[in-house]
């Protein structure tokens, strides 16, 4: 299934929230988050509430998100008018690698992000809980500390350690061992995004996970940032994690 990144200039307006698409303003949260973008607290609440605005619920108890037409449009799941479906695609992570679940990237945005409502805070973390259970079999191949896929565990895995604390305390030796058993001669994982993973890792910032970034750092040559010296968003987010990493050199 192929991916699609939305270029950072594609919109106009330089503010967080983008009502043209959910997609943008997540990607613009996290820039935001990151330092790379300048914002004010109220823009912040603007696109906290935008985006909080377009949760639903199925009867199952599973967190969707009502997304914009751009969006469908861009991403496709969905039947047209003359039943035609339109194929699906993902959405490719900040970092410019498959592949973004965009539910749990909403919870992990409003466990950081909102402060006023813990009402808010305890449904996006409830639904997490419900839907994602670890071990879970609604995916082959999951389970203790792996989820679903590289690119989907190293999000889920941050996202558990603020939802449940103790819920990703006892996993995270079973999710820092399938890390260990992936790893390559070059430093790398197989099966996870390099840089995606490598900003997952040192945001939860313990103990293992910092291990893991130690190994990282003795492949990676300082000269690599000279790759991604361009402004678009995948290079931004890329200098980010070779960053963090260097400093474990």
């Amino acid at each position: 299934m192929s991916s699609i990144m939305i270029d950072r200039t594609e919109f106009k307006s330089d503010a967080i929230l983008v009502e043209e698409s959910l997609y943008e303003t997540l990607y613009r949260l996290e820039e935001s988050r990151h330092g790379l973008r300048e914002y004010t607290d109220q823009q912040i609440r603007e696109a906290l509430d935008w985006i909080i605005s377009t949760e639903k619920t199925k009867e199952s108890g599973r967190l969707v998100l009502e997304r914009t037409t751009y969006d469908r449009q861009l991403t496709g799941g969905y039947r047209s008018g003359t039943g035609e479906y339109i194929r699906k695609k993902y959405l490719k992570l900040p970092t410019g690698e498959p592949k973004w679940n965009l539910p749990v990237e909403y919870v992990y945005t409003v466990l950081v992000w909102e402060k006023e409502s813990a009402a808010i805070v305890r449904r996006a973390r409830d639904s997490f809980l419900n839907f994602y259970p670890g071990p879970c079999t609604r995916y082959a191949g999951t389970e203790l500390g792996y989820f679903c896929c590289g690119s989907c565990n190293a999000l889920y895995q941050k996202t558990l350690r603020l939802a449940d604390p103790e819920l990703y305390a006892e996993s995270e030796e079973a999710f820092v061992d399938n890390l260990r058993s992936n790893r390559t001669a070059r430093g790398r994982w197989r099966k996870y995004p390099l840089f995606y993973t490598v900003l997952a890792l040192d945001e939860i910032n313990s103990e293992a996970t910092q291990e893991e970034l130690f190994n990282v750092s003795e492949h990676i040559d300082p000269a690599l940032l000279k790759r991604y010296q361009g402004n678009d968003r995948a290079s931004r987010f890329r200098r980010l994690a070779i960053q963090a990493v260097l400093r474990y050199q």
